[in-house]
């Protein structure tokens, strides 16, 4: 079996499909997220001196949120890959789940705020950490190629054929179009 390697470059769709894939989802919601990030980051730094002050062990928690928000957000300012968006999800679910068990249990880090539901500050958080975790669970799953069920596999030799072209689509992009032959 022979490879060929094709010249020329991407076709137009394929420049667009290819940026898309490099930086995660689209710029909009990559901004979206670094807007939403930074708004988590400045809530729960406004409360890091009275917090500190009352429970030192959530204040610390608070800074190590703050700085995680930070360093997801700059991250996807240059780079929107699968493992930052499940990143922010993550921390952001962290942030949710701390929140509703500082309220219904009394722990070392906060022995203060059981049953306070109502904080307007801890309620605008829980609302935008909750929007981040689903546009993330959003970019990461749109980042999944889904197999189209409506055509048959290749099988045997036209199965052969369909991966040497692929394979031959890679060298050429790799080598700028170039042929290799």
């Amino acid at each position: 079996m022979s490879l060929r390697v094709r010249t020329g470059s991407l076709r137009p769709e394929s420049r667009v499909e290819h940026l898309v894939q490099s930086f995660g989802a689209s710029p909009m919601a990559r901004v979206t997220a670094i807007v939403g990030l930074v708004a988590v980051a400045v809530i729960h730094f406004e409360q890091i001196v009275p917090t500190i002050e009352q429970t030192p062990l959530l204040g610390v928690a608070f800074l190590a949120l703050v700085a995680g928000c930070l360093f997801l957000g700059a991250r996807l300012l240059v780079v929107g890959s699968r493992h930052i968006w499940l990143g922010v999800a993550a921390l952001n679910t962290l942030a949710v789940a701390g929140y509703a068990f500082t309220r219904m249990f009394s722990t070392v880090f906060d022995n203060q705020d059981v049953g306070n539901w109502s904080q307007m500050s801890g309620l605008g958080a829980l609302l935008i950490e909750g929007l981040l975790v689903a546009l993330s669970i959003s970019a990461v799953v749109a980042r999944v190629p889904v197999a189209d069920l409506s055509v048959a596999a290749p099988v045997g030799e036209a199965h052969e054929q369909q991966r040497a072209d692929t394979l031959n689509d890679s060298l050429a992009d790799s080598f700028g179009g170039r042929s290799l032959a």
